[in-house]
Protein backbone atom coordinates (compact mmCIF):
# COMPACT_ATOMS: atom_id res chain seq x y z
CA UNK A 1 0.00 0.00 0.00
CA UNK A 2 2.88 2.43 0.69
CA UNK A 3 3.87 2.58 -2.99
CA UNK A 4 0.48 4.16 -3.80
CA UNK A 5 0.91 7.10 -1.33
CA UNK A 6 2.75 10.07 -2.68
CA UNK A 7 5.58 11.89 -0.89
CA UNK A 8 3.37 14.94 -0.23
CA UNK A 9 0.77 12.81 1.56
CA UNK A 10 3.46 11.32 3.80
CA UNK A 11 4.79 14.77 4.62
CA UNK A 12 1.29 16.02 5.60
CA UNK A 13 0.67 12.98 7.74
CA UNK A 14 3.96 13.52 9.56
CA UNK A 15 3.18 17.19 10.18
CA UNK A 16 -0.28 16.37 11.56
CA UNK A 17 1.18 13.77 13.88
CA UNK A 18 3.77 16.27 15.13
CA UNK A 19 1.09 18.88 15.77
CA UNK A 20 -1.21 16.47 17.65
CA UNK A 21 1.28 15.66 20.41
CA UNK A 22 1.94 19.25 21.56
CA UNK A 23 -1.80 20.03 21.37
CA UNK A 24 -2.53 17.11 23.70
CA UNK A 25 0.21 18.22 26.12
CA UNK A 26 -1.18 21.77 26.35
CA UNK A 27 -4.62 20.39 27.28
CA UNK A 28 -3.35 18.99 30.62
CA UNK A 29 -3.91 21.25 33.69
CA UNK A 30 -0.82 22.82 35.24
CA UNK A 31 0.58 21.07 38.35
CA UNK A 32 -0.90 22.31 41.60
CA UNK A 33 1.47 23.82 44.18
CA UNK A 34 1.79 21.86 47.44
CA UNK A 35 -0.48 23.06 50.30
CA UNK A 36 1.10 25.77 52.39
CA UNK A 37 1.25 25.75 56.18
CA UNK A 38 -0.98 28.37 57.78
CA UNK A 39 0.83 31.20 59.64
CA UNK A 40 -1.50 30.71 62.63
CA UNK A 41 -3.57 27.87 64.10
CA UNK A 42 -7.02 27.94 65.68
CA UNK A 43 -7.24 25.65 68.72
CA UNK A 44 -10.27 24.14 70.50
CA UNK A 45 -10.00 21.42 73.14
CA UNK A 46 -11.54 19.67 76.13
CA UNK A 47 -9.98 17.76 79.00
CA UNK A 48 -10.00 16.79 82.65
CA UNK A 49 -7.49 17.65 85.39
CA UNK A 50 -7.30 15.57 88.57
CA UNK A 51 -6.09 17.56 91.54
CA UNK A 52 -3.61 16.12 94.02
CA UNK A 53 -4.78 17.97 97.17
CA UNK A 54 -8.13 17.10 98.83
CA UNK A 55 -10.14 20.12 99.97
CA UNK A 56 -13.38 18.65 101.26
CA UNK A 57 -15.18 15.29 101.28
CA UNK A 58 -18.97 15.09 101.18
CA UNK A 59 -20.73 11.97 102.55
CA UNK A 60 -24.05 11.06 100.99
CA UNK A 61 -27.06 9.26 102.49
CA UNK A 62 -26.37 6.08 100.48
CA UNK A 63 -23.00 5.67 102.19
CA UNK A 64 -20.91 6.91 99.24
CA UNK A 65 -18.66 9.94 99.32
CA UNK A 66 -17.42 12.60 96.90
CA UNK A 67 -14.17 14.56 97.23
CA UNK A 68 -13.42 18.02 95.89
CA UNK A 69 -9.72 18.49 95.09
CA UNK A 70 -7.88 21.73 94.47
CA UNK A 71 -7.83 22.79 90.81
CA UNK A 72 -9.72 19.68 89.68
CA UNK A 73 -12.35 19.62 86.97
CA UNK A 74 -13.38 19.36 83.37
CA UNK A 75 -12.22 22.21 81.16
CA UNK A 76 -12.97 23.70 77.77
CA UNK A 77 -10.41 25.87 75.97
CA UNK A 78 -10.05 27.87 72.77
CA UNK A 79 -7.04 29.72 71.51
CA UNK A 80 -4.51 30.55 68.85
CA UNK A 81 -1.14 29.15 67.77
CA UNK A 82 1.34 31.53 66.12
CA UNK A 83 5.05 32.43 65.72
CA UNK A 84 5.73 29.22 63.83
CA UNK A 85 9.32 28.38 63.04
CA UNK A 86 10.77 25.27 61.40
CA UNK A 87 14.31 24.09 62.08
CA UNK A 88 15.22 21.04 59.99
CA UNK A 89 13.29 18.06 61.48
CA UNK A 90 11.52 19.97 64.28
CA UNK A 91 9.15 22.93 64.38
CA UNK A 92 8.43 25.47 67.11
CA UNK A 93 5.36 27.57 67.82
CA UNK A 94 3.63 29.53 70.57
CA UNK A 95 0.06 28.92 71.69
CA UNK A 96 -2.31 30.86 73.94
CA UNK A 97 -5.66 29.58 75.22
CA UNK A 98 -8.44 30.80 77.47
CA UNK A 99 -10.90 28.39 79.03
CA UNK A 100 -13.27 27.51 81.83
CA UNK A 101 -12.76 24.75 84.40
CA UNK A 102 -15.20 23.45 86.97
CA UNK A 103 -16.11 20.57 89.27
CA UNK A 104 -19.02 19.84 91.59
CA UNK A 105 -19.61 17.53 94.55
CA UNK A 106 -22.79 16.95 96.54
CA UNK A 107 -26.42 16.13 95.83
CA UNK A 108 -29.66 17.87 94.92
CA UNK A 109 -30.10 19.30 98.43
CA UNK A 110 -26.63 20.78 98.63
CA UNK A 111 -23.38 21.07 96.70
CA UNK A 112 -19.91 22.61 96.64
CA UNK A 113 -18.50 23.86 93.34
CA UNK A 114 -15.09 24.93 92.09
CA UNK A 115 -14.84 27.31 89.12
CA UNK A 116 -11.90 29.05 87.44
CA UNK A 117 -10.91 30.55 84.11
CA UNK A 118 -7.44 29.32 83.07
CA UNK A 119 -5.36 31.43 80.71
CA UNK A 120 -2.38 29.48 79.38
CA UNK A 121 0.59 30.28 77.14
CA UNK A 122 3.08 27.64 76.05
CA UNK A 123 6.04 27.14 73.75
CA UNK A 124 5.71 23.88 71.79
CA UNK A 125 8.22 21.70 69.96
CA UNK A 126 6.95 19.23 67.35
CA UNK A 127 8.91 16.25 66.01
CA UNK A 128 7.15 14.03 63.46
CA UNK A 129 3.91 12.92 65.16
CA UNK A 130 4.62 13.99 68.75
CA UNK A 131 4.70 17.40 70.41
CA UNK A 132 5.99 18.70 73.73
CA UNK A 133 5.17 22.00 75.39
CA UNK A 134 5.98 24.06 78.47
CA UNK A 135 4.65 27.38 79.65
CA UNK A 136 2.55 29.28 82.18
CA UNK A 137 -0.97 28.67 83.50
CA UNK A 138 -2.83 31.55 85.13
CA UNK A 139 -6.03 30.73 87.03
CA UNK A 140 -8.26 33.81 86.78
CA UNK A 141 -10.82 34.54 89.55
CA UNK A 142 -10.95 30.99 90.96
CA UNK A 143 -13.59 30.45 93.61
CA UNK A 144 -15.47 27.86 95.63
CA UNK A 145 -19.22 28.29 96.06
CA UNK A 146 -21.70 26.25 98.10
CA UNK A 147 -25.45 25.84 98.34
CA UNK A 148 -28.20 24.05 100.27
CA UNK A 149 -27.25 22.05 103.34
CA UNK A 150 -23.60 22.55 102.42
CA UNK A 151 -23.95 26.34 102.28
CA UNK A 152 -21.58 28.64 104.13
CA UNK A 153 -18.43 27.25 102.53
CA UNK A 154 -17.90 29.96 99.90
CA UNK A 155 -14.26 30.96 99.35
CA UNK A 156 -12.94 33.61 96.98
CA UNK A 157 -9.47 32.63 95.80
CA UNK A 158 -6.63 34.74 94.45
CA UNK A 159 -5.67 34.47 90.80
CA UNK A 160 -2.76 32.06 90.64
CA UNK A 161 0.32 31.71 88.44
CA UNK A 162 1.58 28.19 87.74
CA UNK A 163 3.79 26.17 85.40
CA UNK A 164 2.42 23.94 82.65
CA UNK A 165 3.90 20.89 80.88
CA UNK A 166 2.26 19.08 77.93
CA UNK A 167 2.88 16.04 75.73
CA UNK A 168 0.63 15.30 72.72
CA UNK A 169 0.29 12.82 69.90
CA UNK A 170 -0.77 14.79 66.80
CA UNK A 171 -0.58 12.15 64.06
CA UNK A 172 0.44 12.89 60.51
CA UNK A 173 -0.54 16.46 59.64
CA UNK A 174 -1.37 17.86 56.19
CA UNK A 175 -0.46 21.57 55.88
CA UNK A 176 -3.53 23.78 55.60
CA UNK A 177 -5.94 21.15 56.97
CA UNK A 178 -7.45 20.49 60.39
CA UNK A 179 -5.70 17.99 62.67
CA UNK A 180 -6.56 16.28 65.94
CA UNK A 181 -4.45 15.83 69.05
CA UNK A 182 -4.64 13.80 72.26
CA UNK A 183 -2.27 14.10 75.16
CA UNK A 184 -1.42 14.49 78.82
CA UNK A 185 -0.51 17.50 80.94
CA UNK A 186 0.77 18.49 84.36
CA UNK A 187 0.15 21.81 86.10
CA UNK A 188 2.20 22.98 89.08
CA UNK A 189 0.08 25.51 90.96
CA UNK A 190 -1.04 26.84 94.35
CA UNK A 191 -4.33 28.33 95.53
CA UNK A 192 -4.73 30.91 98.28
CA UNK A 193 -7.79 32.61 99.73
CA UNK A 194 -8.42 36.32 99.17
CA UNK A 195 -8.60 36.95 102.92
CA UNK A 196 -5.33 35.41 104.01
CA UNK A 197 -6.14 31.72 104.21
CA UNK A 198 -3.16 29.40 103.90
CA UNK A 199 -2.07 28.43 100.39
CA UNK A 200 -2.73 24.84 99.33
CA UNK A 201 -1.14 22.76 96.60
CA UNK A 202 -3.20 22.85 93.41
CA UNK A 203 -1.02 20.56 91.30
CA UNK A 204 -3.00 18.56 88.75
CA UNK A 205 -2.45 15.80 86.20
CA UNK A 206 -4.73 15.85 83.19
CA UNK A 207 -5.70 14.40 79.83
CA UNK A 208 -6.97 16.39 76.87
CA UNK A 209 -8.02 16.19 73.25
CA UNK A 210 -8.99 18.67 70.60
CA UNK A 211 -8.69 19.96 67.08
CA UNK A 212 -6.40 22.52 65.44
CA UNK A 213 -6.88 24.30 62.12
Amino acid sequence: MLDRIGPKALTCAALLAGIAVPAHARAQPPPQPPPQERPYTLVAGIGFDRGSEELVTVYLDDGSSQTLRANEGFFLEVGLGFLKYRLQTVSLDTTTTIGVKGWNVGASNGSIKYLAFPFEIAERLTYQQVRFGAGLSILLVPKITSSGVLGGNDVDLKSSLGVLFQADWIGKRTPGRAGFYVGARFVWQKLEGEHGTAAVNANAFGIRTGVEY
